[in-house]
């Protein structure tokens, strides 16, 4: 559900009769390939109306057309509708950075231009634990998701970047289907850098949606173990020459 009162932004409100009015709320940011609601309400009207939505790349005649739709306003919905508007991937071009939300009908003509943002959905990075030594595999696995929560099959880029900043290996992710483990898994090199590695997941193509996620490498220590022999009396008699108790601890 959006929430209008945070993320929405409403249109002026313009008089083409002096007894009617009407308020257009529409997102002050688009999300590319999300489904947008832009709500029309109009005020003193007495006639069915149809309102025309638009987002294009300009107002000149002709120019591209992202997407439409038509609203019909009436009685029976109390001149109050909602249009749902997306802009699909393939249809932008890359670099284009605004959109115009026309808004046609008989009795009005207006527009505004909203920006438009490349960073959809959501993106998770699982490791199998946060603390590694020199030459063990790191079990990953990646979580891609859309704006409305469900499975995204966007290619992910991975990036293992050590804690100096360097990018050590960048591997790239297909066929995701919402969740998908890294096979097969990154390997610590043998001599790797200590400290804090970071893994960078970005969506390949068009989005750009990042996460990241931090783990650990340690240099391999051997435990050590001390262990402690005491008997239970401090001498040896006659009574206890051939057997006497002994009280062994470790830690």
């Amino acid at each position: 559900m959006t929430i209008f009162s945070e993320f929405l932004k409403s249109f002026d409100v313009f008089s083409w009769r002096y007894w009617t009015k009407y308020l257009i709320t529409a997102p002050k940011l688009l999300r590319l390939d999300a489904s947008e609601n832009v709500l029309v309400q109009l005020f003193g009207y007495d006639q069915e109306t149809i309102v025309d939505l638009y987002l294009k790349k300009s107002l000149a005649p002709g120019d591209k057309r992202y997407a439409f739709q038509s609203l019909k306003l009436n009685v029976h919905n109390k001149y109050h509708a909602k249009a749902t508007l997306r802009i699909m991937p393939n249809d932008f071009p890359k670099g284009e950075k605004y959109v115009y939300l026309q808004a046609i009908s008989s009795g009005l003509n207006t527009h505004e231009r909203i920006p438009v943002t490349t960073v959809n959905g959501f993106l998770f990075i699982q490791t199998d634990k946060p603390l590694y030594t020199p030459d063990q595999e790191v079990q990953v696995r990646v979580y891609s998701m859309n704006e409305e929560l469900r499975k995204s099959r966007h290619p992910v880029t991975l990036t293992f970047v050590d804690p100096n900043g360097i990018k050590v290996e960048m591997i790239d992710m297909t066929e995701i289907n919402g969740a998908k483990p890294l096979l097969p898994p990154f390997k610590i090199p043998l001599k790797p850098i200590f400290g804090i590695w970071k893994i960078q997941a970005t969506y390949t193509e068009i989005f750009d949606t990042a996460a990241t996620a931090e783990f650990e490498v340690k240099e391999y220590v051997l435990p050590s173990i001390s262990l402690q022999i005491k008997p239970e009396e401090n001498y040896i008699s006659a009574g206890n020459f051939e057997s006497f108790k002994l009280k062994i601890s470790a830690k």
